[in-house]
């Protein structure tokens, strides 16, 4: 028994090196045919061997998983990377979009056609593609150590390392948060802004209010910022910076505002362009904010007397008195029934009737309408506010026409002394109010 054991083993091991033998290979045919009868009675000397069974594995039920881009981590950082490993991986990138083209629905293609443009242009200058990508990280780098005390080291460490492999997706999340984080204190800014130019607005200080609500825009643009501050820019005068700014308050209205806030947006533009002279402009935006508020609000509102009395002055101003003069009536009884003859509003339809009665002549019907928008204005008012200094100013030039240059020039003086005020000093009332009051004067002079 024991040179069959070593017979068997002897045999085992020539069967497993049969190959590194080479020649002795033969040797290994010869002796399994001599010795062959030998193992098979060895075999059943000792019985068979015990077999373990095994219940076999069940398969692994998987859903069918859609190809994923990857774009697998390169043999070396980014900064580090050279121009083959570069290609290398771009071309990888290359065949992995191909073949989720091949599946992919139409608006997914474009998307992944997009791509894979954008990887042939790499490809076919590589030196400058691996210039800018290696300057682009190196820029998300620093920009996210910038943000490392809000933040935390460790998470920045993170994405600074996942970039280096061409993973942008931890920087973008860091950043969204940041940007969410930023936006709070963004919107807290733009609500004080609001506020101080209500402040200065309460103070009769429209420049500075007017800056105030621009700031506004700026930092969180919305209809109540951009009507505010279109409104008490152009109330100070300054026509150049109010044109944009009214030009994209009536876009985002048209984008998103309801039909009265589109309507509001087309007058308060409306008016400008009036205030700049560009008349045919005007005309059509008036008109269509009007239509709006007929079928919106009603021709009982008191917007819908503003709408008119707006139209009316542009009117007036391009000498159609008779298409003018009907509408600033409308308006003011409108207004009688509903505002009441003590609001500020119904003093400045007192003070448009006025204006067009003055210009064509009628002096008598135009004084008493003057003089009673003026008390209201000061009762309601008050002795220091533009709107007072206004009517003053308007009841000066109706005298000066009617030639009572005596009662005219302590108005225009103290209209002056108010607009000097509460206005900024280029504002164009100042310079009128000055030229008006000169003229007084002068005349005054010859009386003597």
């Amino acid at each position: 028994m024991e040179f069959a054991a070593l017979l068997e083993a002897i045999l085992v091991f020539l069967e497993t090196y049969a190959v590194e033998l080479g020649a002795g290979a033969a040797l290994l045919a010869i002796v399994e045919t001599v010795f062959s009868p030998f193992r098979r009675g060895m075999a059943k000397l000792r019985g068979p061997e015990k077999v373990e069974l095994v219940n076999p594995p069940e398969p692994v039920k998987t859903e069918p998983q859609p190809v994923v881009l990857r774009e697998d981590a390169p043999t070396e950082p980014i900064l580090k990377m050279t121009l083959a490993q570069f290609e290398a991986k771009q071309r990888l990138l290359h065949d992995q979009i191909t073949a989720e083209l091949q599946t992919a629905h139409d608006e997914e293609r474009n998307r992944l056609q997009a791509r894979l443009d954008a990887i042939n242009e790499r490809l076919r200058e590589p030196e400058k593609a691996l210039e800018e990508a290696q300057k682009r990280i190196a820029d998300l780098e620093d920009r996210l150590d910038r943000e490392a005390n809000e933040l935390g080291g460790e998470k920045v460490e993170e994405a600074k390392n996942a970039l280096a492999e061409l993973d942008y997706s931890k920087a973008e999340a860091l950043f969204e948060e940041v940007r969410a984080r930023a936006q709070l204190h963004v919107d807290q800014a733009a609500r004080a802004e609001f506020g101080l130019g209500e402040i200065a607005e309460a103070r009769v200080e429209w420049a500075k209010a007017a800056e105030h609500y621009r700031r506004a825009v700026g930092l969180a643009p919305s209809l109540d910022a951009f009507f505010k501050a279109q409104h008490f820019t152009v109330l100070s005068g300054d026509y150049a910076t109010a044109l944009p700014l009214s030009e994209r308050y009536v876009e985002l209205a048209e984008e998103l505002g309801t039909e009265q806030e589109q309507s509001l947006a087309f007058d308060r533009h409306a008016s400008l362009l009036k205030s700049m002279g560009r008349y045919d402009e005007a005309e059509p935006l008036f008109r269509q904010a009007l239509e709006i508020d007929k079928t919106t609000i009603g021709e009982s509102h008191p917007d819908y007397a503003t709408g008119l009395n707006n139209l009316a002055l542009l009117l007036k101003d391009m000498g159609r008195y008779d298409e003018a003069e009907p509408l600033f009536r409308q308006a003011l009884e409108i207004d009688k029934t509903t505002i009441g003859e003590t609001h500020p509003d119904y003093a400045t339809r007192l003070n448009n009737l006025a204006s067009l009665l003055k210009n064509v002549g009628r002096y008598d019907e135009a004084e008493p309408l003057y003089r009673q928008a003026l008390e209201i204005r000061k009762a309601a008012l008050g002795e220091t506010h533009p709107d007072y200094a206004q009517s003053l100013n308007n009841l000066a030039v109706l005298y000066y026409d009617m030639k009572r240059y005596a009662d005219a020039e302590p108005l225009m003086a103290e209209a002056l002394r108010i607009f000097e005020a509460t206005l900024p000093p280029e504002h164009p009332s100042i310079a009128a109010s000055r030229r008006d009051l000169e003229l007084i004067r002068a005349k005054l002079a010859e009386m003597e």
